[in-house]
């Protein structure tokens, strides 16, 4: 009987021992894996929204060249365009993972300007100006991080004039026509970003009526743009 006593003393004594270190082994110190900054950076930026509306400023300089046409005599020289375009812009982009597709509107206030001059013809103090330009355009690309690479492409409208003399008109009219290129934008922190576009704006045949009374004298329009955009998002 006192064996057995004892026996059941012990066990009791095990269990309560048992009971009490058990707690004190499962909530025992765990190994934490802290994530460093660089790959809570490099998480953020995989992770980077493109999706929503903007609006900003773009600076624009032409390219390209142009010149006159007088059936009966030929083609003039050629000659660059040069000036400026300020535009104003603003569009809505949505994202389906890193594709990112949009659609944006610019209207730009400026002139580009060429003077072609020709030897076989007169043609005194000629120039091809083209201003007040605005533009529907969809855009496709592949967001990379705070940096988003695309393509871009629509329809643009613009006034152009024909003048000689420096002062007299012989063509004025707003022309349609078509507008493509390819660009880059990066993020620069907040809601800021920045962009650089290459554009090849078509504008096709302009009429200079003013300059033949028989002849149907004429100019193609196509020039290329660099521009440069600050953009805010939200």
């Amino acid at each position: 009987m006192r064996l057995r006593l004892l026996s059941a003393t012990a066990v009791g004594t095990l269990f309560a021992f048992v009971s009490v270190a058990t707690p004190t082994i499962a909530g025992g110190p765990t190994a934490t894996t802290e994530e460093t900054p660089v790959a809570a950076e490099m998480a953020s930026a995989v992770g980077l929204d493109w999706q929503g509306s903007y609006a900003g400023i773009a600076f624009a300089r032409p390219s390209g060249d142009n010149f006159w046409v007088v059936p009966s005599l030929g083609p003039s020289t050629t000659d660059n365009f040069s000036g400026n375009v300020t535009s104003i812009t603003g569009g809505h982009d949505w994202q389906r993972g890193n594709l990112v597709y949009g659609l944006g509107l610019s209207y730009g206030s400026g002139d580009i300007t060429a003077n072609p001059q020709t030897n076989l013809w007169t043609c005194d103090a000629c120039s091809t100006t083209i201003s007040k330009m605005a533009s529907l355009r969809g855009r496709l690309g592949l967001a990379m991080g705070k940096t988003l690479i695309y393509a871009t492409g629509g329809i643009v409208r613009a006034d152009a004039e024909g003048i000689i003399e420096s002062t007299t008109p012989v063509g004025s009219d707003t022309l349609n026509g078509t507008v493509f290129g390819i660009g880059v934008e990066h993020r620069v922190g907040g809601h800021l970003s920045v962009s650089l576009e290459y554009l090849k704006t078509d504008l096709g045949r302009f009429d200079l009526t003013g300059l033949c009374s028989v002849d149907s004298c004429y100019t193609d329009i196509e020039f290329g743009q660099t521009q440069l955009g600050l953009n805010y998002r939200w």
